[in-house]
């Protein structure tokens, strides 16, 4: 079995990867830190690609995002299974969308919202039609057409999901891999960051609940489907 690449986009000590990893069981992984270590030069030896969120930006694109976004073209010629996850979504949608589908939204979004899935798509196999789940987030992207397919939405996103054309390559911008500790969290860094929202943090942790299984459904129809 080959090796699953984890883009771990974190730029804190502690990294994103955890939240990616506690899912994949017995399957084997290899975790590149993108925001401080060199992209591989090629993906032959990878089955598929994981990519997490960050705080960074694509609308503010340094050195290593640059390098994301090359890796990220390289994957769609060699069809290699992506699914990218807040800013690994962003960072397809500027891939493959250009510089106007992906960059900062109107209104940063935090909390537990509905998601719609509004295109039918294999990777949502198993989930309802509507559910719940944690977002975070200033940047976003935009519906734009070409080459990115619009799979979900909700009322403050217009791209909650994409798929790039019919190839292998998925973005959720939606957060179902991350464990209670780290949403409470971001409604207290989103609180403070954007006070404008005028969040109510303690209506917005009473709403936050446990998203493992749409992670697990995600991941496993992921696997399947691209045979990864």
């Amino acid at each position: 079995m080959k090796t699953t690449l984890i883009l771990d986009c974190y730029v804190d000590d502690d990294g994103g990867a955890p939240n990616f990893i506690r899912h994949l069981g017995d399957r084997p992984y290899h975790v590149v830190r993108a925001t401080r270590e060199s992209l591989p030069d090629t993906l032959e030896a990878f089955s598929s690609i994981l990519i997490t969120g960050s705080a960074a930006s694509v609308a503010e694109p340094t050195p290593w995002v640059e390098d994301l976004i090359e890796l990220l073209l390289r994957a769609a010629d060699t069809k290699t299974p992506t699914l990218g996850v807040c800013f690994g979504h962003q960072a397809l949608g500027a891939a493959f969308g250009g510089a106007e589908a992906a960059g900062r939204a109107p209104v940063p979004e935090v909390g537990c919202v509905d998601i719609q899935l509004v295109a039918d798509d294999p990777i949502f196999e198993g989930l309802e039609r509507r559910f719940k789940c944690f977002v975070s987030h200033e940047d976003e992207v935009r519906n734009v057409g070409g080459e990115l397919k619009q799979l979900a939405h909700s009322a403050g996103c217009d791209m909650q999901a994409l798929r790039v054309s019919d190839l292998p390559l998925w973005g959720v911008q939606f957060h179902a891999e991350m464990l209670y500790e780290e949403t409470v969290r971001l409604v207290h860094y989103r609180a403070e960051r954007h006070p404008q929202l005028e969040l109510d943090v303690d209506q917005a942790i009473e709403e936050l609940r446990n998203t493992d299984h749409i992670c697990r459904t995600l991941f496993r129809n992921f696997f399947e489907l691209t045979g990864a």
